[in-house]
């Protein structure tokens, strides 16, 4: 038992998993940047980007390149894994 806010240093730690695109990873970006005081689609607009694209990117109904580099970037943005 640990008190006197002691860290147990045996502790194994996981390294972050990344989530998968899909309704998980569209609802963390969305909860990311509601963090940051800001929204999804105020951030979407602010960068000229197409809300409704970045949701299908997001959600995995696009795997290509630009798609993949458009999830990076956005989750960035978010602090995602």
């Amino acid at each position: 038992m640990l008190t006197n806010g002691a860290v147990n240093s045996n502790r194994v730690t996981k390294p972050p998993q990344t989530i998968e695109p899909g309704p998980d990873l569209l609802n963390a970006v969305k909860a990311g940047f509601i963090l940051q005081n800001t929204t999804f689609e105020e951030w979407c607009r602010g960068k000229g980007i197409n809300r409704s694209n970045a949701n299908v990117a997001l959600l995995g109904g696009w795997r290509g390149p630009k798609a993949q580099k458009l999830i990076a970037r956005i989750k960035k943005a978010a602090r995602v894994q």
